[in-house]
């Protein structure tokens, strides 16, 4: 079974595709929970918005209907009013009356203006203000929900690579290999003895005395060098 030489990089680059993969999940469960409650909070602007522009339409019937309730009165004032009455009965003034008639129409003429301001421009400023408001938390809630988590650059896995992995395992036995082989030599091979000059002092050697040394004697010694135990 051939080993992978790039086995601990890919490892590695698992380990951080699985790292990028959990992160992205992480952030998009957040975007998730940010995005419903960003939806929740734009339905309640848009329920506020509504609320503020109906209130402000009910104002404006309110006070139309507080300015014919006023020229009501007014009119009844001046159809009840005694001297208005006996001059008109009696004849004698074709201005009898008139004060009050034009009292009352001052008063009317108010009251009008009043109502078509309120639905006019008091109407219009009210709903630009709540237009902006809407349109502030509006932007404010896509604010808070934020940016869409990206999953990102891809992760690249290195190419697996058997021949390297082959070629060191081979080494290896080879160098296994070669040890043994030279362990087996070195018990196979047969101790050289060692000559009959180096062992001096263990006993006496057979000299190859010169010619000129013949005339002293020296006695000479024949041993049997295979009887010798040299495992000391």
């Amino acid at each position: 079974m051939c080993v992978d030489a790039n086995a601990a990089a890919r490892n590695a680059a698992k380990q951080r595709w699985m790292q990028k993969d959990a992160e992205y999940r992480s952030q998009s469960l957040k975007f998730f929970n940010r995005e419903a409650q960003a939806v929740r909070k734009k339905g309640e602007n848009v329920r506020g918005y509504s609320q503020e522009i109906s209130n402000d339409y009910e104002r404006a019937k309110y006070v139309q209907g507080q300015a014919f309730k006023a020229y009501e009165k007014g009119f009844i004032s001046y159809q009840t009013n005694k001297a208005t009455a006996a001059a008109k009965q009696e004849g004698r003034s074709r201005t009898a009356g008139r004060a009050s008639m034009l009292a009352l129409l001052r008063a009317q003429g108010t009251l009008e203006g009043s109502v078509r301001q309120e639905y006019g421009v008091n109407m219009q400023r009210r709903y630009r203000a709540r237009l902006a408001k809407l349109q502030s938390k509006q932007a404010a809630a896509r604010n808070d929900l934020g940016v869409r988590p990206e999953y990102g650059a891809p992760v690249l896995m290195p190419p697996s690579d058997y021949l390297s992995g082959a070629l060191q395992i081979a080494s290896q036995v080879a160098s296994i290999a070669s040890g043994f082989k030279e362990l087996g030599a070195a018990k196979n091979k047969t101790p050289d003895l060692p000559k009959t000059n180096e062992l001096s002092g263990l006993y006496s050697f057979d000299f190859d005395l010169d010619p000129d040394w013949s005339g002293l004697n020296i006695p000479s010694y024949d041993f049997d060098f295979g009887k010798i135990d040299f495992n000391y």
